[in-house]
């Protein structure tokens, strides 16, 4: 075990394998290496495992404002060895998830190896093989393989406000509650989940509430025809039948959403990202929320929006994304932040174990992506999968990329962006496909 805070010249070799953070990607590493045989401990930042469903009685930086809810039905919250407590609602909240996470880390007996309140401030890849790990406190540990699931929700993206902007401004990172903005004038910059839901929330006690949009945003109320919207039963086969009924189903329940004044997006449903909420409609609908175009720039007291309109607001609230940070990685084997440039989104082309879970956007809910992504990661790092040769990666680079480019466009920002039922077959496909790999090389069951 790598040595606490002791600084050590020759750092002792810890577990086989060091995963960074506990969130749903980090736990269901764990629980695959477990699966596999294949040792392990975990580096988690915070004081309680979850990431950013962390149950901390202290809210910590991050994207999970308190009362924050999922987007994805119970059922498809849960992990696939542990059911979601069946006195759960619908919708969970921030404190239930993270709850849920925290039993699910003590009932695999997970919760002993992961190591909370520590930070990985270094990881240094040895020329002999192996990485050295480096922690907040001065700890440093020798390991096999490195997995990153810190997830894509690290640095929030923060747009250039002028100095002479009068008013408040934060980033939805910094929000916590809407007391605080009772009786302001407030303007919301962004129509993805959070800004959908800090709208709402905040036009309940702020004077006068709008949300500047710069594109159009696919809205997808929660539930269809009475049910939680990822439940409706839809298997039509394929891609584009699936996704067609699903169209029309969002269009039947809610109507057109150009007449709350939110444009339809350039690409369909199912090849652009969707915001799900089921308030944002009525509040516009009630007059306590509006639509305002993309900002274009700003006065003392104001803001000026691309059709030239100036509206005043004192309080501005940035809900304009993240990007993953791997501050702790050396810049030469940092992937991008649309994760195209890591073999089935997991492995770095070039570091082969140096493995990334979670560096995707996905339509629907995380946790069966996620522990795919686990299982090949685990497959792996205990032998039984091998990748393709260095050509072999680089073509399917290619072919990923190209993939991605033909279902969701070339927008950067949609780069993470997965359909999960198309990915999901995909990684099942690479699997079967390494172990077939992992026979022929007489490699089976060496890590």
């Amino acid at each position: 075990m790598p040595i606490g805070n002791q600084q050590l010249d020759s750092p002792p070799r810890g577990p086989d394998v060091a995963i960074i953070g506990a969130g749903i990607g980090g736990l269901a590493v764990a629980k695959a290496l477990d699966d596999a045989g294949v040792a392990w401990e975990c580096f988690e930042r915070r004081s309680a495992v979850g990431g950013l469903w962390s149950q901390n009685p202290e809210l910590e930086d991050g994207p999970a404002y308190w009362a924050l809810h999922v987007n994805s039905s119970a059922a498809f919250m849960a992990m696939s060895s542990l059911p979601i407590p069946p006195d759960f609602p619908e919708f969970p909240s921030r404190e239930q998830i993270g709850h849920y996470l925290a039993h699910y880390a003590d009932h695999f007996s997970l919760s002993p190896r992961v190591r909370l309140d520590t930070e990985v401030t270094r990881v240094t890849q040895e020329p002999s093989g192996g990485w050295i790990v480096e922690t907040s406190g001065g700890g440093r540990g020798r390991y096999g393989s490195v997995v990153v699931a810190t997830g894509h929700f690290s640095q929030p993206i923060m747009p250039d406000i002028p100095d002479f902007f009068g008013g408040e401004v934060l980033h939805a990172h910094d929000y916590v509650s809407p007391e605080r903005f009772a009786g302001r004038d407030v303007l919301v910059v962004g129509l993805g989940a959070s800004g959908a839901d800090i709208a709402c929330e905040v036009s309940r006690t702020a004077a006068r509430t709008a949300v500047s949009v710069r594109g159009g945003v696919h809205i997808v109320p929660k539930h269809l025809f009475g049910r939680p919207f990822d439940t409706f039963p839809v298997r039509a086969r394929p891609r584009w039948l699936r996704w067609q009924v699903m169209r029309l189903a969002v269009h039947l329940s809610r109507g057109p959403q150009e007449r709350y004044g939110i444009a339809r997006p350039t690409r369909p449903l199912g090849n652009a990202a969707v915001t799900v909420t089921s308030d944002l409609l009525t509040r516009l609908a009630h007059g306590d929320l509006a639509v305002r175009p993309a900002l274009k720039g700003f006065k003392e007291d104001a803001v000026v929006f691309a059709d030239g309109s100036v509206e005043p607001y004192d309080t501005i609230i940035l809900c304009t994304g993240y990007r993953p940070s791997f501050s702790f990685l050396d810049p030469a084997i940092t992937p991008p932040s649309d994760g195209l440039d890591l073999f089935r989104r997991v492995f770095h082309p070039a570091a082969t174990d140096l493995a990334f879970v979670g560096l995707v956007q996905i339509l629907g809910a995380a946790p069966a992506t996620l522990e795919r992504q686990a299982r090949l990661v685990a497959a792996k790092l205990s032998g039984r999968y091998a990748l393709p040769g260095a050509d072999g990666i680089a073509r399917e680079l290619v072919r990923d990329r190209a993939r991605a480019a033909r279902m969701f466009g070339d927008d950067r920002r949609a780069g993470m962006l997965l359909d999960p039922v198309t990915y999901r077959s995909l990684i099942e496909r690479e699997l079967r496909a390494g172990l077939r790999r992992a026979r022929r090389n007489g490699s089976v069951g060496r890590a």
